[in-house]
């Protein structure tokens, strides 16, 4: 779409539900609008932490923060997602201009707005913001899947690193979490077919005796429909890319192989 930020700025923000609104005062750094002194986000060096559900993204920074200083001061994924992304997919479809929990209804959503909007997805409605630059360590968490992780690649200064975990881990972990966030309407485990063929039935045994979710099913199947199933690149081959393994890993060994990278 053409124009589509501004499109976004005159005909879908002023819509917006004041939650939404309320995002970017918690980061008095970032606008859509420049001031003096400001440049692109894409132009700023952050680090992007990539992942998918329960690979480990928060407990990684939050192991970082003991190590190194970061400035955190850029919205993650989800809230950008709520300021731009799902609004905008709301639009396209003809849906509600209103705050969304269903994982699968996000996903649709996030699915409309890089179809049809931005072929970069979150990444490229990340471009659309401006940052007043400072020094240290800058993350986020706002990338993902292969399409999200081209773009950045091709189109900003990030350095983009991928947390990877194997299929069976990531749906125990998603099993055990307790965040209000994972939340679908749906619990059909009938369509296991985005798992390898190798794993399905240890994973039906695993959901018979309850060691994994029909949620986990869920969020994962969905997400990988948007996202894909294997790294951006497992052979570390890509300039500015790094994909870092964890299953083996403990929290404080991640955080350390993170900034190893950076390094």
């Amino acid at each position: 779409m053409d124009n589509a930020k501004d499109h976004y700025l005159q005909q879908i923000y002023p819509h917006l539900p004041e939650s939404a609104h309320a995002i970017l005062a918690n980061y008095p750094a970032v606008r859509f609008i420049p001031q003096a002194g400001d440049i692109p986000l894409a132009e700023h060096p952050l680090m992007m932490l990539v992942g998918l559900t329960g690979t480990g993204k928060s407990t990684a920074l939050e192991e970082m923060r003991q190590q190194v200083t970061l400035r955190e001061d850029v919205p993650s994924r989800r809230e950008l997602a709520d300021l731009v992304v799902i609004p905008f997919g709301q639009s396209i479809l003809n849906a509600p201009i209103e705050p969304v929990k269903d994982r699968e209804a996000r996903f649709a959503f996030t699915r409309a707005f890089h179809q049809q909007v931005a072929p970069g997805g979150i990444a490229e409605a990340f471009s659309w913001l401006y940052y007043a630059p400072t020094d240290g360590l800058t993350v986020s968490e706002g990338v993902r899947g292969a399409h999200e992780i081209r773009y950045a690649l091709e189109h900003t200064r990030w350095k983009i690193i991928e947390l990877w975990v194997g299929h069976i881990t990531r749906l125990e972990r998603l099993s055990r979490r307790r965040e209000s966030f994972d939340q679908v309407e749906s619990t059909d485990v009938s369509d296991l077919s985005f798992l390898p063929p190798n794993e399905i039935a240890k994973v039906q045994k695993m959901l018979k005796k309850g060691e994994i979710t029909p949620e986990a099913i869920v969020t994962a199947r969905a997400e990988s429909i948007s996202y894909g199933n294997e790294p951006y690149d497992a052979t570390n081959s890509t300039p500015n890319y790094r994909c870092i393994p964890i299953d083996t890993l403990a929290p404080p060994q991640t955080a350390s192989a993170i900034l190893s990278v950076l390094e």
